[in-house]
């Protein structure tokens, strides 16, 4: 019982953190993006919204990824680790993704 009350305590933190911080990391940092147009350099200031935008676009791009690769090599191992095995990709995962942020 202690494992899965880690592994769901441990979701929690990440997931409202991510959520959390990922607004005030977007607001702290230099939104200005510059593109060429016609010989002339352009400057715009891209809003917070748009970063979350593609945060969204990210999400529905892996989650197929992940489906098409490991999803069906999992099940195909038919032991009694698959399900295991799924949580702790996950962790994994998400792991990866606090570190990188």
């Amino acid at each position: 019982m202690v494992p899965i009350s880690a592994t769901f305590l441990l979701y929690g933190v990440i997931k409202s953190n991510s959520n959390t911080f990922f607004i005030a990391q977007g607001y702290a940092m230099n939104r200005s993006f510059r593109f060429i147009l016609r010989k002339k350099q352009h400057q715009i200031q891209l809003p917070i919204q748009i970063l979350r935008l593609l945060a969204g676009f990210a999400t529905s791009a892996v989650k197929p990824l992940y489906w098409i690769v490991l999803e069906q090599r999992i099940a195909r191992m038919n032991g009694r680790y698959s399900s295991g095995m799924k949580v702790g990709l996950g962790m994994l995962a998400a792991l990866v993704c606090s570190k990188v942020a």
